[in-house]
């Protein structure tokens, strides 16, 4: 009989490292190391899918500043900005760009005061620099 750690069973779904990545996937990164918390190895130029359980090693830890779009799916200007947001991701590398769908769990949208959408909210180092509502063109998001 092998030794196996009661916590390990308990803690660890064979999934779980691989749901987040799943997420990035999603949202066309298909480097399997982008999910890590270490920000430096992350590819640059994704607009990255964040939710409450990602949102603190990808955004609050990140060693960019952060751009985070909180939207949802049935917002016309969310809907109308996202080519917007998709160029920022790609010209502007020193910025990782993410959203938060807030119609799926609103946990961190409560947490920084989100009650419009779209709302986009600038994070460095882990602290919110700015906070814009509605829709915005692209020299005022940068």
């Amino acid at each position: 009989m092998s030794f196996r750690p009661r916590f390990m069973a308990e803690r660890f779904h064979p999934l779980a490292l691989a749901i987040p990545c799943l997420l990035l996937l999603t949202s066309g990164c298909d480097d399997p190391s982008a999910n890590t918390p270490k920000t430096s190895n992350r590819p640059k130029g994704v607009v990255y899918q964040v939710g409450a359980d990602n949102f603190i090693p990808l955004v609050l830890y990140s060693e960019r500043t952060s751009l985070v779009e909180f939207w949802g799916p049935n917002c016309e200007p969310c809907i109308e900005i996202e080519p917007v947001i998709r160029e920022i991701a790609k010209q502007n590398r020193d910025i990782m760009v993410a959203k938060y769908n807030v119609q799926i769990e609103a946990g961190v949208a409560d947490r920084y005061g989100v009650g419009v959408i779209p709302t986009f909210i600038v994070f460095k180092e882990g602290e919110v620099q700015a906070k814009l509502v509605g829709y915005q063109s692209k020299q005022r998001l940068l």
